[in-house]
């Protein structure tokens, strides 16, 4: 459903193309190097279909046996000027029945055709008039993807959306507009022992004994992606909460039966969450209830429709998993969602990178409600770090029209990049305006698609300033600055000479980045904070300054998305590593630090950094640095005692770097005990693997216990066969570890593990190929993925068609990115 005014907008993709040509002043001009989707693929258009769908009504009836569904869609359309001869839909897989056309004579039949996965009704049968009018669609469907049929460990069937951008006309017959939004009324019928929560306002269930039909009203026009359904036999966990305008909101909890009590843990701070951001953003919470579906075979973390939060089983915590991950983060993230997607939802792919960031950033700032600054700004690091290492293999900018598949934007950028701008406006507006302007983009465009300069003007109006600049660098240019970074004392002077040289390349990167970067310079007399204005691609700043600096740290407070490099000597950063205030700067010197890895002295100022640091986070990124220093017996000692850290992040951290003591009796012995008692999984997994890593003769028989030995997410059983390398396994015993534990009966993460482990045994063993080659085929695409991944080298030209098989038509972005480095694999090998 689209307001008037948006009938003939602008495209985002030509005002984008606008401002990059304005760019090309700054910004070198250079052909794109990269071999990848983002940059080969065609440039996108919007979809014009020339009408506006308003409402569908939806009879939908779901046959688990035969992994089928049958409905009878009833859409009403409003034409847009001028009239149409044809309705074109989107339609994928879908077997019709017949199309109905309200005419003025009544419904009537009408031939229809299909061409493009496109279902074209002709509407000569119409007659005069404009007004709006309803296509009746009756069809019959076993979807692969969109909606999506999975059968559990104890043989029950599960039926869930995916809730990608462009999947839902593998179940819906609906414009191919992803952002055209509609109301919706859904009855959803099941078998009787299964629930269905979906999108939308409960109205009724009905049951027969044979079947029970779920009916759902969606009041108010959300985008077909949104529109979200679940069902399978669930256990259920009512609440309610005071929701901003005193109202209660129902928030609801299906979970894998036998499962509650991990529920009641996981979820335990929801409620406050959804308090916070609707106080936060002065809008309350937009669906007229929360539910959550937890589901076993879900290929994702967790997906977010309209009311409606469908996540993994493994975001499900024991007691012992809650020691390794937070799962307020992935709520958060799905929260968030819920204002930012669902509410508002991005007008095209291009635009999708606002939602993704704002959920994102704001997902962070909610899981963290209750940590220090500190805190939130390593979280910020983290998604730096995310970014980065995509941007590695590619930048891009974030508003981006070329694409292969829609999927292709769900990337680091418009996810970690996105919520790094959100970030830095958020430092520069401070936090009233900051939230000012969320709550003015989001009253302005209620359930509505939203676009980047509709944010801006958003933006712009609250501030009263204008933001060009800054939507020129960071988003409509790819990239982010690269900073060299030197500095001189001059003691005549009085003066620190600081020079900033940017080094950033690349296709649309800009050539210099501007901005007002605060630097801090720590002195014996105390901290000096200055703030200069970077826009040349090399500047040198006069600081003035009465004493020589100890250390000098940029942007302190972790403001500006940027790679920086600043050349001091060992001695600053270790000052820096232990007199800095904020946590982040703590972490860069402890990273830069690896650069004198070989200087003697450095041992001794990591471990009393690791004694007196009070972050759990950065004592771990100052054992990551100690692994990478000689072997000693100090440093073996060192690591020993910080395995002692109540921290399980930290005490994982030390054991693998305990690994490289081959041969240690000491090392061997604490990790044989860890594997046995060790509370943490991931820090029991870490064990595991350093036995066999440090040959410890118990290696062998702590791998097979440990193959047997279930936990989150398998970490335990996976850590088993990346152990099984390092070890003396008969081949014969080796050969059945990976040919049983890669049956379809054992959990996906178990039998990727298997396979990898295939992979060490193909050269050697027939038997391991041929088993490989067999799980090329395998219905799992990830399954069929990794076995690639194992056989890897000239093995896989042949598999080239079935690896763009799964490129073509495969929407989950993770498995799209591992499809695609392997046949660049193959074109660099052939």
């Amino acid at each position: 459903m689209r307001p008037d005014d948006r009938a003939m907008p602008l495209s985002p993709f030509a005002l984008c193309l606008c401002l990059l040509l304005l760019l090309a002043v700054s910004v070198r001009a250079q052909t794109p190097a990269y071999d990848h989707p983002l940059f080969t693929g065609p440039v996108q258009r919007l979809p014009a279909p020339g009408y506006d769908q308003e409402h569908l009504r939806l009879d939908l009836r779901i046959d688990p046996a035969n992994r089928e569904i049958q409905a009878r869609a009833v859409l009403r359309v409003r034409l847009l000027d001028p009239p149409l001869a044809t309705l074109e839909l989107a339609a994928q897989g879908l077997e019709i029945d017949s199309v109905r056309l309200a005419t003025p004579a009544g419904p009537m039949k009408v031939a229809y055709r299909e061409a493009a996965a496109r279902l074209i009704v002709p509407l000569d049968s119409l007659g005069e008039g404009g007004q709006p009018f309803e296509v009746e669609i009756s069809y019959r469907a076993r979807p692969r993807h969109g909606l999506r049929f999975e059968e559990t460990k104890a043989g029950d069937d599960q039926i869930w959306t995916d809730g990608l951008p462009d999947t839902y006309p593998h179940w819906l017959p609906l414009s191919p507009d992803p952002s055209d939004r509609l109301t919706a009324q859904l009855l959803v019928t099941v078998p009787p022992s299964m629930q269905a929560p979906a999108t939308g306002r409960l109205v009724r269930v009905e049951e027969t004994g044979e079947t029970k039909t779920f009916q759902y009203a969606v009041e108010h026009p959300v985008a077909p992606a949104f529109l979200g359904l679940v069902a399978g036999a669930f256990e259920g966990l009512p609440e309610r909460v005071e929701g901003l305008d005193r109202a209660a909101l129902p928030i609801a909890y299906a979970v894998p039966p036998g499962r509650a009590a991990e529920a009641v843990r996981t979820f335990e701070g929801l409620a406050e969450m959804v308090r916070y951001l609707s106080e936060k953003l002065d809008v309350a919470f937009p669906w007229p209830h929360y539910a959550h579906a937890v589901v076993e075979a879900y290929p994702f973390e967790g997906r977010a429709a309209a009311g409606l939060a469908i996540l993994s089983n493994r975001s499900l915590l024991d007691e012992r998993a809650a020691l390794d991950e937070d799962p307020d983060s992935l709520l958060g993230v799905l929260l968030a969602r819920q204002w930012f997607g669902t509410f508002v939802s991005p007008a095209s792919p291009a635009d999708r990178w606002l939602t993704d960031g704002l959920s994102a950033y704001l997902g962070a700032l909610v899981a963290l409600r209750h940590n220090s600054e500190g805190q939130r700004r390593l979280a910020m690091q983290e998604a730096a770090d995310a970014y980065l290492a995509e941007a590695a293999d590619y930048r891009r900018p974030l508003v981006w029209s070329q694409w292969r598949h829609p999927a292709d934007l769900l990337d680091a950028h418009g996810a970690q990049k996105g919520a790094w701008v959100f970030h830095m406006l958020h430092e520069a507006l401070g936090d009233e305006a900051f939230w000012t302007v969320l709550n003015l983009f989001l009253r302005s465009h209620q359930f509505s698609p939203v676009t980047t300069r509709d944010f801006k003007f958003a933006l712009e109006a609250v501030t009263e300033q204008r933001f060009d600049a800054f939507f020129d660098q960071w988003i409509f240019a790819a990239g982010h600055p690269v900073w060299r970074v030197s500095y001189d004392y001059l003691e005549e002077e009085k003066a620190l000479a600081l020079t900033v040289r940017q080094v950033q390349d690349g296709y649309l990167v800009p050539t210099a980045f501007a901005a007002d970067v605060p630097v801090e310079v720590h002195t014996l007399d105390g901290v000096k904070r200055f703030s200069v204005k970077i826009s040349a691609r090399e500047e040198t700043f006069s600081l003035p300054l009465d004493d020589d600096p100890r250390f000098l740290v940029i942007d302190p407070d972790l403001n500006l998305l940027a790679e920086q490099a600043v050349q001091q000597p060992i001695a600053a950063w270790v000052a820096q590593l232990r007199d800095a205030t904020e946590p982040v700067s703590r972490t860069q010197a402890a990273r830069a630090l690896t650069g004198f890895r070989e200087d003697p002295a450095l041992l001794i100022a990591l471990r009393n950094a690791l004694q007196s640091e009070p972050m759990p986070a950065v004592r771990a990124t100052l054992i990551k640095t100690m692994r990478q220093l000689p072997r000693s017996d100090a440093l073996e000692r060192a690591l020993l005692a910080a395995y002692e850290d109540e921290s399980a992040e930290v005490r994982g951290a030390a054991l693998e770097a305990l690994s490289a003591f081959e041969g240690s009796s000491p090392v061997a012995a604490l990790a044989f005990e860890a594997a046995q008692t060790e509370v943490s999984y991931a820090a029991q997994a870490a064990a595991v693997l350093t036995l066999a890593r440090v040959g410890a003769p118990e290696a062998l028989d702590v791998a097979r216990s440990a193959l047997i030995t279930p936990s989150h997410r398998e970490v335990v059983r996976r850590a088993a066969f990346a152990a099984l390398p390092f070890l003396d396994v008969p081949s014969a015993e080796a050969l059945t570890y990976g040919l049983d534990y890669s049956a379809e009966s054992q959990p996906p993460e178990v039998r990727e593990a298997a396979v990898r482990y295939l992979g060490t045994l193909a050269t050697g063993q027939r038997r391991a190929h041929q088993r490989l080659e067999e799980l090329m085929t395998d219905p799992s695409i990830p399954l069929s993925l990794a076995a690639a991944e194992a056989l890897g080298g000239d093995s896989l030209k042949e598999w080239r068609s079935t690896l763009e098989g799964h490129l073509d038509g495969e929407p989950d972005p993770a498995l799209r990115a591992r499809a695609l480095f392997l046949l660049q694999e193959i074109n660099r090998r052939h």
